[in-house]
């Protein structure tokens, strides 16, 4: 899956996100979360 960061498309809403998605993780937009199942994987 792709990793959305700040200055990219929200992918449910399609404004762009802005506040940087390690410390914010959901789109002020449209409220829902961006990069849910990320985290996980890139730990490993």
């Amino acid at each position: 899956m792709r990793r959305y960061n700040q200055g990219d498309l929200c992918p449910h809403c399609g404004l762009i996100i802005m506040m940087p998605t390690d410390l914010s993780n959901q789109c002020l937009g449209c409220g829902k979360e961006i990069n849910q199942h990320q985290e996980s994987d890139e730990d490993e």
